[in-house]
């Protein structure tokens, strides 16, 4: 949400609140280029809804959040290169 001056809360400047969510189709080979570079929130993972995806903060301190659809992400040649047995694949819970 990007919100304007407001008097009653002492706003001095525009303010953002929340993250901007990116879909991409090559979601691991995006998160090559920042992993090593960017103050990383949480890095690249496969979530039980779906989804795997990755988030940085930029220089400004918002974050962004970069996704594609888990299905899409884990091909049996993504696997294979990553040197992972799909058989071992068990969601990670942040809980």
């Amino acid at each position: 949400m990007l919100s304007g001056f407001n008097q009653h809360e002492g706003d001095k400047a525009p303010a953002f609140r929340g993250s901007l969510y990116f879909h991409t189709d090559d979601v691991d080979g995006l998160w090559q280029r920042p992993k090593d570079r960017a103050h990383v929130y949480y890095t690249i993972e496969n979530f039980e809804y779906g989804i795997r995806e990755f988030a940085i903060y930029d220089n400004n301190g918002y974050m962004f959040q970069f996704a594609t659809a888990a299905s899409h992400a884990l091909t049996s040649a993504s696997l294979k290169v990553a040197g992972i047995n799909k058989g071992t694949l068990v969601p990670h819970n942040r809980g």
